[in-house]
């Protein structure tokens, strides 16, 4: 820095600094040195030993933006030098050490300590001006530490103006020895603390007192325009203390203006509203004011409030100018889509300002032109492109604006659409067959319109979220569902025995011609429901975020987690809330039916909406059976449960995912792969998983999964041939030990599938046989979730 000329600034990037800074420079009037951070507040000079800066033999030097601090020691030191200014300044380490933060000794005149902050515990001073020094000022600071005020010991013709010191320890302004012609004008001293109450607070020999002047500084000195509210003595005057202002006048003459009572300061350090007395109260003659405050703004007139100052007449007393109060908010449908996507804007007045709005311009940040209205209304823009955008609404009245901003996050993959349960498939009824009534075909495959189907775009969706129901099967066999018009593939989706009913929720592509493909993979007919509960594409809708530790259990009837101790009536329903469901638009769970005493089936729906023909999964009297759901959250924040049976039966759910309006993950569908097969060698040795075996998958990177920006997989999970009872539970592999969820539940000898969805780390997933048997595991993954949202393009 001491190679800058008179006339230079030196721009300092943001960054720690952990060497002390020396300036010893001298310049002019009209050519002066400024050193200033590029950032404010984002240079941070921090040395384990103070002083971090001096300044001394130097002149005209300002310093500006810097985070400054010491360990120990002081934090600047200016010393015999001239017209240093050091503004917007803050040191907030708590450190305690009797030294001052800021020290002004030597010869140094005309020194400015203004617009910065100091927050340290356990100095003796925040700022010290020592005797040999004269003609300084102390302007438009704030002071929030456990130390020492602003003292002056011996220094001529100091200035002390509108600073706010919200917590000091003793005494919050001091003159102390010969230190006349003061002026002391426009401060806010909220509280003054002391050792027996803080023991950052050194201890002190001279009073506990807000204004403290000594009789040899009296000469010239001026007291005004000050409020004072703290809990010492107000002030001291040539030894003798006052309670108040108005004693304090009636011997003196000072403080004919001072106001002694609450100020209303706000948590920004300025005042609270129109009636604090702070406002348009200060003497805007006063030495030492400025024209702007602590942070900038530019004195304002609140017509609210009686100008009772001098010279303009509405300054604020303190470091913070009263600003006018408006406030403005943004609404928009969504925050969360695929391109294009069309959202909808709305701006709004938060907090009243001192005249109406008359102006509102909404930037939604993504290059397009910005959009104006002069009243709050309904404002529709398409995004095009991927990436996180910031929208910024601004409103404006006859005193200036006021802005407020909210994300939009366009997700490169798609994003979720959730809906409530409906059916587009029912062969036992025609539903989506046209009219014709007919179970399926041994080898045959049913076509299932997608796009267009109830509420459903006619273009644009990637993939379904459909829950499949096989029942009157005749046959062994299996399902396999994919996009119409592909090659099918060698998976399956769900597993039937001859006369079983069985559901599974797939996660299928949708092919070009708007459809889904359902295989019959038996030698005989079977009939096939399917029910749709969202799908993935292009507009406003939610991103995906797997939870990285794996399920957890948030529902248990049979032990009282989430809800009472008890069952599910016949015919009931359980209406669930839960923390889980705070601001996310719908959940991916595991449910599992146990202890079911009576033949039925599930639905799970939004809360407080009516319930849908639908059904999530089947089961029958005493079985336990699992599957996976997607249900949106309803509006009174909860998930209702029928137990569409003649018995009682217990309910268990692990939350597995939640879909949120603001960013998440978008969703990539790929052709349905076989990963692990254990009967095979697919993925692993060819052999069936141990007892309480473990089965490390790698999937990143294996095709057609990408090698990176692959946050969670959508699998089909298959367990068969198992020689004993248990239950089989996914989980990222990064765990050393499986989270206390289950993914299925099987019994000896049958095979059971369930999706899953579960967050990747490292490479892959585990699976965990929770089995006193062994048991053939296969894994078809048919997607994946991406990181989320790319940056914008």
């Amino acid at each position: 820095m001491n190679a800058a000329t008179a006339g230079t600034t030196v721009l300092v990037e943001p960054g720690f600094y952990a060497s002390p800074v020396d300036i010893s420079k001298t310049a002019t009037a009209d050519a002066p040195i400024t050193i200033s951070s590029v950032v404010k507040d984002q240079a941070d000079i921090e040395i384990d030993t103070g002083p971090a800066i001096t300044v001394s033999n130097a002149a005209y030097v300002t310093l500006e933006g810097f985070d400054v601090s010491a360990t120990s020691g002081q934090t600047v030191v200016i010393d015999n030098s001239s017209h240093v200014t050091m503004d917007g300044v803050q040191d907030i380490l708590g450190n305690t050490d009797p030294h001052p933060v800021v020290e002004i000794t030597g010869t140094s005149t005309y020194a400015t300590i203004s617009r910065s902050r100091f927050s340290t515990e356990g100095h003796s001073a925040a700022i010290q001006i020592d005797s040999g020094s004269a003609h300084d000022t102390v302007t438009t600071n704030v002071f929030d530490g456990l130390s020492g005020g602003i003292v002056v010991n011996g220094a001529t013709d100091a200035v002390i103006a509108s600073n706010s010191l919200y917590y000091v320890c003793n005494q919050a302004i001091t003159l102390h020895g010969a230190s006349t012609g003061a002026s002391i004008e426009n401060n806010a001293i909220y509280m003054v603390e002391e050792p027996a109450t803080y023991n950052s607070c050194l201890t002190s020999t001279d009073p506990q007192t807000d204004i403290e002047v000594d009789a040899d500084a009296t000469s010239g000195t001026t007291v005004d325009y000050n409020v004072l509210e703290s809990n010492a003595d107000l002030y001291t005057w040539a030894g003798a203390s006052y309670s108040s202002a108005t004693d304090l006048n009636r011997v003196t003459g000072q403080a004919a203006h001072d106001i002694n009572t609450d100020f209303q300061l706000g948590i920004d350090y300025g005042p609270t509203g129109d009636s604090s007395p702070l406002v348009d109260s200060a003497d805007a003659n006063a030495p030492g004011e400025l024209s702007t405050d602590y942070a900038g703004a530019a004195r304002v007139d609140d017509p609210n409030a009686a100008n009772t100052g001098t010279g303009a007449g509405y300054y604020d007393r303190g470091a913070v100018e009263y600003q006018d109060p408006l406030a403005v908010a943004v609404a928009l449908d969504s925050q969360t889509g695929t391109a294009p996507a069309t959202f909808t804007a709305t701006e709004s007045v938060a907090t009243a300002g001192w005249s109406p709005v008359s102006k509102w311009t909404i930037d939604f940040g993504d290059g397009s032109a910005k959009q104006g209205t002069t009243s709050p209304s309904v404002i529709s823009h398409t995004y095009t492109k991927s990436g996180s955008f910031t929208v910024t609404v601004t409103g404006t009245d006859s005193y200036g604006t006021a802005s407020a901003t909210t994300r939009v996050s366009m997700l490169a993959s798609g994003a979720y659409h959730p809906l409530s349960p409906r059916r587009v498939l029912d062969t036992r009824k025609g539903t989506g067959t046209n009219g014709v009534i007919s179970p399926l075909q041994p080898g045959g495959t049913q076509a299932v319109t997608i796009e267009g189907a109830d509420s459903i775009p006619a273009s644009g969706v990637t993939a379904v979220a459909v829950n499949i129901t096989v029942t009157n099967a005749k046959a062994d066999g299996y399902i396999t569902a994919y996009a119409d018009a592909t090659g099918r593939p060698a998976t399956s989706n769900l597993n039937f025995t001859a006369g079983q009913t069985v559901p599974n929720m797939a996660i299928v592509p949708v092919g070009a011609d708007g459809k889904i493909a359902l295989y019959n993979g038996s030698g005989g007919t079977a009939d096939l429901i399917a029910d749709v509960a969202g799908y993935y594409g292009q507009g406003s809708g939610s991103g995906a975020g797997a939870l990285g530790s794996g399920a957890v259990r948030i529902l248990d009837t049979r032990n009282g987690t989430g809800t009472a101790k008890a069952p599910i009536t016949a015919g009931g329903t359980l209406s669930f809330g839960s923390d889980w469901f705070t601001g996310v638009s719908a959940v991916v769970l595991n449910v599992t039916i146990t202890n079911p005493k009576a033949s039925g089936y599930l639905t799970a729906y939004p809360g407080a909406t009516t319930r849908p023909t639908a059904s999530n999964l089947n089961f029958g009297v005493g079985q336990a059976i699992a599957n996976m759901v997607v249900v949106p959250v309803g509006a009174d924040g909860k998930i209702d449960f029928y137990n569409g049976s003649g018995g009682t039966t217990d309910l268990v759910a692990d939350i597995v995912a939640e879909f949120t309006t603001f960013g998440g993950a978008g969703y990539v569908p790929i052709t349905p792969t076989r990963m692990l097969d254990t009967r095979k060698g697919i993925g692993a040795p060819a052999a069936a998983v141990a007892p309480n075996g473990t089965v490390n998958l790698k999937t990143i990177g294996v095709a057609p999964l990408p090698a990176t920006d692959v946050g969670a997989i959508a699998a089909n999970v298959t367990v068969t041939q198992p020689t004993s009872g248990g239950y089989i539970t996914v989980y990222p592999n990064y765990l050393t030990t499986p989270p206390g969820t289950s993914t299925l539940n099987f019994t000896a000898g049958k095979t059971v599938p369930n999706l899953t969805v579960s967050a990747l780390e490292y490479n892959g997933i585990k699976l965990f046989n929770g089995s006193a048997g062994t048991s053939q595991l296969i894994v078809d993954v048919f997607g994946y979730y991406d990181d989320g949202v790319p940056p914008a393009n």
